[in-house]
């Protein structure tokens, strides 16, 4: 009887607390949200020039591998515009001998979006592990060589 009422009380808890708790893991985690975001567009940033250097010199990147570069590339220009707001932000809140004075909203806010956006690094980051291959020969249009010639009749 114990463990049911036990295994209730979690359960209810576990639908109320987290809700409420939420937010304040955002406010409480919010200089860590920003330093692994800072992190992980650094390692996919490497992980860009890996990809690009797989990319035969002379080649065309694969459709795919073209696709992920263009969304790594935006995720990249989001995240940093992300980082350096916060950065100006915090330089305009600084007073009274280096103590801030934080908007709590606005705290929240960001480390809300630091913290979807360093799903969307760490997603891509992955995903740019898993290509087979980078790139394909380009066709030219004309494979041959031609003489300048032309075709004569040996007659």
């Amino acid at each position: 009887m114990v463990e049911i009422a036990i295994s209730v009380a979690a359960k209810t808890a576990e639908y109320f607390v987290d809700p409420i708790a939420r937010p304040f893991r955002y406010l409480w985690n919010y200089k860590t949200n920003f330093e692994k975001l800072e992190n992980e567009v650094k390692k996919l940033q490497a992980r860009i020039d890996t990809v690009q250097c797989s990319v035969s010199a002379g080649e065309d990147p694969l459709p795919d591998v073209k696709f992920w570069q263009e969304n790594v590339k935006k995720i990249i220009d989001e995240a940093s515009e992300l980082i350096n707001e916060d950065n100006l932000e915090l330089a305009n809140t600084q007073c009274c001998k280096g103590f801030s004075s934080p908007n709590l909203l606005k705290r929240y806010q960001r480390s809300k979006k630091a913290g979807g956006k360093l799903e969307d690094v760490v997603g891509l980051w992955r995903e740019g592990g898993e290509f087979r291959e980078y790139s394909r020969p380009t066709i030219t249009k004309q494979p041959w060589l031609q003489s300048s010639h032309g075709f004569k009749n040996a007659d």
